[in-house]
């Protein structure tokens, strides 16, 4: 077993690695064409971007608390405190394997008193609509982005929609969610805590419209370093959402990386250079990360002034 997990391992960073260096050989063959490209740094759009992209942060917490407390009505979780926790874990998808975020949520959960089966359901669920709802969005938008719409095209997008919203019922959703997680070691969703197909489709929806936020942030993010024509929006949101959520399901990989930014890139150089697209993507990780821990940060210090005027005022 141990010798399977290193294998795995190097699998994984051979993966990552091979990824990662041709996409700095296709930036470094044709970095004449960087060099000459048209960049405009546009801060109060850079700004805009960052507070977008914290806010739809703010939003994931929050829906991931409203799941908590639909499948634990006793829990006393406030949705600031469901930030910080959030926040924290959020951090720990750069580490190796994809359970850490979930454990991070059960082990600081528990500490506040909330039963552990109910933050394991909770985050499972709360991950599982997340990389299902942006995949979601990343397709349609990709669709809509096509200049025409061929009848093979239409027919493609309405089966993507039924598959979704079949595939959401309860009678799917958590068989298929079990079937997984005991494959990985882990315990079945119990009946009781599922949500009904009503709050499926309603978190589901709402996960859809954060997502799109989400990728409006990365567009502006994008505009923010590039001219980009507002024709190219459903484009740029789509390349963020499928690569973002691809990047979630490559199991094989920290926070995705080399997935996602291979994905980024592979759509974004239809409206920009290759070279450039290379760039942007590498630029969008570290914006992200840097408003994460911007976020986290905020979230700290809040939480440290509410002490001291409480201890003050006592």
């Amino acid at each position: 077993m141990k010798q399977q997990i290193t294998a795995q391992r190097v699998v994984m960073y051979v993966l990552i690695l091979l990824t990662l260096f041709f996409l700095s050989k296709n930036l470094w063959t044709d970095w004449q064409s960087v060099t000459n490209y048209e960049f405009s740094l546009d801060f109060a759009r850079l700004l805009s971007a960052s507070i977008m992209l914290i806010a739809a942060y703010v939003s994931f917490a929050v829906m991931w608390n409203t799941i908590l407390r639909k499948t634990e009505t006793q829990s006393t979780l406030s949705h600031f405190q469901a930030v910080k926790i959030y926040m924290m874990t959020e951090l720990a998808k750069y580490l190796p394997g994809k359970i850490w975020s979930v454990t991070g949520k059960i082990y600081l959960g528990a500490r506040l008193g909330i039963p552990k089966k109910s933050l394991l359901v909770s985050s499972l669920i709360n991950a599982v609509l997340h990389i299902i709802g942006i995949l979601f969005v990343g397709a349609v938008f990709l669709i809509l982005s096509l200049p025409v719409y061929p009848a093979i095209v239409l027919l493609t997008a309405v089966v993507i929609i039924a598959l979704g919203l079949i595939g959401l019922h309860p009678k799917i959703f958590y068989p298929i969610t079990n079937f997984i997680l005991n494959k990985i070691g882990k315990n079945s969703i119990p009946k009781e805590m599922g949500l009904s197909y009503k709050k499926i489709i309603k978190f589901f929806i709402t996960y859809m419209a954060v997502d799109i936020f989400l990728g409006a942030a990365f567009y502006v993010f994008v505009a923010a370093l590039t001219p980009v024509s507002v024709d190219n929006f459903f484009l740029i949101v789509s390349s963020f959402c499928l690569a973002s959520g691809l990047g979630m399901v490559a199991f094989f990989t920290p926070s995705g990386l080399g997935v996602r930014e291979g994905v980024m890139v592979a759509i974004l150089q239809l409206v920009i250079p290759g070279p450039v697209a290379v760039l942007v993507s590498f630029f969008a990780r570290v914006w992200v990360t840097i408003a994460e821990i911007v976020l986290l940060a905020i979230v700290v210090v809040m939480g440290k002034i509410s002490v001291l005027t409480k201890e003050r005022g006592s």
